[in-house]
Parts: structure tokens; C-alpha cells; sequence
């Protein structure tokens, strides 16, 4: 894994997140965080300056107190990468695992038909980012319903 190289610390946490704040009204924070940030995969890192910002955010009532939603967890890989982070975050900044909300949903069947002129995309289709395992069950059971019960 390499690291990559930084001049101004504050600057690359502000580019990560696209909005200019100084994470926790206290500058050495940032410094700290982006230190840690770049020893793990680019993911969690972003999850990492999510809940730095997330807080920063409740401390001001402008979003909701640690809790994380994910649609779409597929086989979980993106909620481990959160989890992971949250782990790192917590133990940072002495805060119980156990005081965030997480939340997972997933259909298992990827994107719903186009229900109107702004889905008309050519990322749209229905089914996509439906996970392959997901897709070769629904084509096992799909085989199988054809063939009256039967393995083909």
C-alpha cells in the first residue's frame, strides 16, 4: 500500500470532502486524521473523514448523531470498509462503538425498472448492481422453475 504525499494537510482533507471547515474547530485534529487516513485503503479513509465530518456536523444539529444508512450492502464489502473506519474512529477519539446507528438495506434484486424521464439513462437498466452472486441464484432458480422443479 503506499502513501501518498501531502504539503498542507488541511487542504487535502478539505479536496476529500469538497467543503472548506476547519474538522472539529481544532486544526491538530486534522493533522491527526490525515496521518491515520493514509495508512489504510482509500475507502475507509472516506469513511474515516465521513464521521469526523458527521460530528462536526451533529455538534451543530445539522445531522443526525452518529448514524450511518447504507442502501444497497450487497455482500457487505462497503459496510466492512465502514466498520473498519468507525473501529478506527471510535478508538481515536474515545468514543463507544456501541453509541452509533447502523443501518443496512438491499433488495437483492439491483435496480428497479425506470419509473420515469429521469431514470432514462444508459446506467439504468433494471437489475444493474445487482451483486453476481445474487444474479446467478435468481438464474439458478429461474433454470430450475423452467425445468419443473429439475436440475438442468
Amino acid at each position: 500500500m503506499t502513501k501518498t504525499q501531502v504539503s498542507d494537510p488541511e487542504e487535502y482533507l478539505n479536496k476529500l470532502l469538497s467543503k472548506p471547515y476547519k474538522l472539529l474547530a481544532h486544526p491538530g485534529i486534522a493533522v491527526e486524521a490525515l496521518r491515520r487516513l493514509l495508512e489504510v485503503d482509500r475507502i475507509r479513509s472516506f469513511f474515516y473523514l465521513a464521521l469526523i465530518h458527521q460530528e462536526h456536523l451533529a455538534c451543530f444539529g445539522l445531522s443526525p448523531k452518529r448514524t450511518y444508512y447504507e442502501f444497497g450492502v450487497g455482500s457487505g464489502g462497503t459496510l466492512t470498509s465502514y466498520l473498519r473506519a468507525l473501529k478506527s474512529f471510535c478508538r481515536h477519539f474515545k468514543i463507544e462503538p456501541k453509541e452509533f446507528h447502523i443501518f443496512g438495506f438491499d433488495s437483492f434484486e439491483g435496480l428497479p425498472p425506470k419509473a420515469s424521464q429521469k431514470d432514462d439513462t444508459a446506467e439504468w437498466t433494471k437489475g444493474n448492481v445487482q451483486s453476481r452472486s445474487q444474479r446467478n441464484q435468481l438464474i439458478g432458480a429461474e433454470r430450475n422453475q423452467r425445468h419443473g422443479g429439475v436440475a438442468a
